[in-house]
């Protein structure tokens, strides 16, 4: 089974990368991709670069180039719900646009309100990490650090976490056939504080995602 696992940046993949022996590693278009193979799953891991535009081009690249049978985002993200912590590990239960009407998506192509998760992947993802918290995630091309988007987000999409890549990534799988999840680690809370926080704990918060990763690999083997 090939198995893409993609970032917006090189450290949200770091951790994962000192755990295996790389077979191949490269640069495509500015963006970095690593190979390696655990028993039958061949896995291409490769970061995108931020935002939803450049998540969706390069998305399309891997897919057409290595033909992924399934597809994990991994990252750092803000938190907006109010019973969440920094570095809670966040499973994508579905993914959205939170700078998209609500009625546009769902009367123009590809026709959906929200992208839901490959139930076999999120069922098997949520056995391996029982401390996660399942929940949604929305994304679009700004880092939100105002309270009236935050609780606008939280309230309409029904979301917990914020970023800036999933909801292009899980469009551009959905149009592909390609099952997908999203796997998200809280780096800030969303709010007026969020750039400090983000600074401040993004080393640790890619770490723990990291690990939560490679806790879930380890079952492959």
């Amino acid at each position: 089974m090939k198995v893409a696992i993609v970032s917006a940046m090189s450290i949200e993949l770091e951790h994962i990368l000192h755990q295996y022996q790389l077979e191949t590693m490269g640069n495509k278009n500015q963006q970095l991709f690593y190979q390696f193979t655990v028993g039958e799953f061949e896995f291409t891991l490769a970061t995108t670069g931020i935002g939803k535009v450049n998540a969706a081009i390069h998305c399309q690249q891997l897919i057409h180039q290595y033909q992924p049978d399934v597809m994990v985002n991994i990252g750092i993200a803000g938190g907006i719900a109010s019973d969440v912590q920094l570095y809670d590990i966040i499973i994508g239960s579905h993914v959205t646009h939170h700078d998209v009407r609500l009625s546009q998506m769902k009367n123009t192509f590809p026709f959906q309100e929200q992208f839901k998760a490959n139930q076999p992947l999120y069922d098997f993802i949520k056995q391996q990490l029982p401390d996660a918290i399942p929940s949604g995630i929305a994304s679009g091309e700004s880092f939100i650090t105002d309270t009236a988007s935050h609780h606008r987000i939280q309230h309409e999409l029904n979301c917990t976490a914020v970023d800036m890549e999933a909801s292009a990534l899980a469009q551009t799988c959905f149009i592909n056939h390609v099952p997908f999840i999203s796997i998200k680690c809280l780096s800030d809370l969303a709010n007026s504080d969020a750039t400090t926080a983000y600074r401040i704990n993004e080393q640790e918060a890619c770490t723990r995602l990291g690990k939560a990763v490679c806790s879930v690999l380890d079952q492959l083997t």
